[in-house]
């Protein structure tokens, strides 16, 4: 039952992974899963359809493994400001962020004004 559990998560973690790269394809550009096939192993499995799932893992491990430094929320190192999990969410920031940052602060900045033409008028 052990084994089927682990398989259950990998997959999510695949759906999920595959899901937002298809959202922000432009921020994960060269970025890869952190997960690697031959830690499944160990799986003992015996019905057909998990074996099948299973090599549909394999398959999509190895394909969108780009190597080690390019292996986002990896816990297989130490994330500092150089590892591709802060290089990812700054690509993020620089794409998505930016904007809205400069849109609050355009707010602000009329928020403000609105409120000295009150006090003043």
């Amino acid at each position: 039952m052990r084994s089927i559990e682990l398989l259950a998560t990998w997959l999510v973690y695949c759906i999920i992974f595959n899901a937002t790269r298809g959202i922000f394809p432009e921020v994960f550009e060269g970025f890869g899963v952190a997960l690697r096939f031959q830690d499944l192993s160990h799986l003992v499995l015996q019905d057909e359809k998990h074996i099948v799932d299973l090599k549909r893992v394999v398959h999509f491990l190895g394909k969108k493994h780009f190597g080690e430094d390019k292996e986002v929320f990896s816990m297989r190192h130490d994330q500092d400001w150089d590892s591709a999990t802060f290089q990812m969410g700054h690509r993020y920031s620089k794409l998505f962020l930016s904007s809205t940052l400069a849109k609050e602060k355009n707010d602000a900045e009329q928020r403000v004004t609105k409120h000295w033409q009150e006090v003043f008028f």
